[in-house]
């Protein structure tokens, strides 16, 4: 079976879910007994390791493919602040090209195939002549295109980001469709894979909406409330599914939700953790607690945390704010919570298939 050696993921709008798609059809190429590698060639936001700045979704892909993080081969390009107009002042002093294909050298010396990640929108990086479009025909990539779920709004991106790509001279080769209701699969496949068809573009897979990957964790929570760890700090990877007020703590119903965050006042845990206590739960509920008001732990709350090792966070914020703060969460992967990615990977290698890849390729 031909390896595809360059396969360049796009996706037509951010939050699309292209980094966890991306996960999946690495999976996927692994199942095939394929060594593949990762290089996301253009990052817009980045994270500091050892005094080198690295796309945030790259230590992601390198602790799931348990290879040490380079960044000269996985995150060449970042675009920093005053890097654009640094560029369009004096285009002759980057090299942005010769990182690229630098990267893509050593990585296909030692993998059957490398998937080249995305950023944004197939234009970002437009500004630096790297567009997702231009990258991916600067490596002679085949690109496979990621939309979501829908039919006609799902069709009409695909059509105009197809027209972008060929326009720069790159070509898609498979379509994946994400985020797809399960009540919506039959018809979608239905409708938008004869569109694809009379295209000339394999669906590669539908994706089911998957709510528990929407959920955040702990650590999400501290960032969002501006918190700081009172207790448990080594729980922080705990999911939360929904939010618990002072009151809910007196009423629970018979099937209590699991994984829920309680923002209180601090002065009023002790009273809810008598509520817990008289109505004494089979589980736990609670994933993690934010207090706010006071930095305060009764004897109680502290014997409490302790029993059930919940992961506790203060923020100077108020309740409002922080129940606010809570809702503007975007639940992003992140290369700390591996269970998250590795749950995110099995999802969407599952509902993939990548035999009208192979073919492609070997027809090319």
């Amino acid at each position: 079976m031909p390896a595809p050696r360059r396969i360049f993921v796009a996706a037509t709008n951010q939050h699309v879910g292209k980094t966890t798609t991306t996960l999946g059809l690495i999976a996927s190429l692994q199942n095939y007994g394929m060594k593949v590698g990762y290089c996301k060639p253009l990052g817009q936001k980045y994270i500091e390791i050892n005094d080198t700045r690295v796309d945030k979704d790259a230590p992601i892909f390198t602790s799931f493919l348990n290879t040490p993080l380079i960044p000269s081969l996985h995150s060449p390009v970042i675009m920093a602040a005053g890097l654009t107009c640094n560029y369009l002042s004096n285009p002759e002093d980057f090299n942005f090209d010769e990182k690229v294909m630098f990267a893509a050298r050593s990585l296909e010396a030692t993998h059957d195939t490398v998937v080249y990640e995305g950023t944004g929108h197939p234009g970002v990086g437009s500004v630096l002549d790297m567009s997702n479009a231009d990258t991916a025909k600067l490596l002679d990539a085949g690109v496979v295109l990621i939309v979501e779920g829908g039919i006609g709004k799902t069709i009409d991106q695909i059509n105009l980001n197809k027209a972008y790509f060929e326009m720069k001279g790159a070509k898609v080769v498979g379509v994946i469709i994400n985020k797809v209701l399960k009540n919506k699969f039959e018809k979608v496949q239905r409708v938008v894979g004869k569109k694809l068809k009379e295209m000339g573009i394999p669906l590669l897979g539908i994706i089911p909406y998957e709510k528990t990957l929407a959920y955040p964790v702990m650590k999400a929570v501290l960032k969002a409330t501006q918190g700081t760890v009172v207790a448990h700090k080594d729980q922080l990877n705990q999911r939360v599914e929904g939010l618990m007020s002072f009151r809910d703590t007196y009423r629970l119903s018979g099937q209590v939700k699991a994984n829920q965050l309680l923002i209180v006042d601090s002065m009023n845990l002790d009273q809810c953790i008598h509520g817990f206590n008289f109505q004494s739960p089979k589980e736990m509920p609670l994933s993690g607690i934010v207090l706010t008001s006071e930095n305060y732990l009764s004897p109680l709350a502290q014997r409490f945390l302790e029993k059930y090792k919940i992961p506790t966070l203060f923020t100077t914020m108020n309740e409002f704010e922080a129940v606010l703060a809570f809702g503007k969460i975007e639940t992003k992967l992140r290369h700390d919570v591996m269970w998250k990615v590795k749950e995110a990977a099995t999802l969407v290698s599952s509902h993939l298939n990548l035999e009208p890849l192979f073919e492609r390729f070997a027809y090319a």
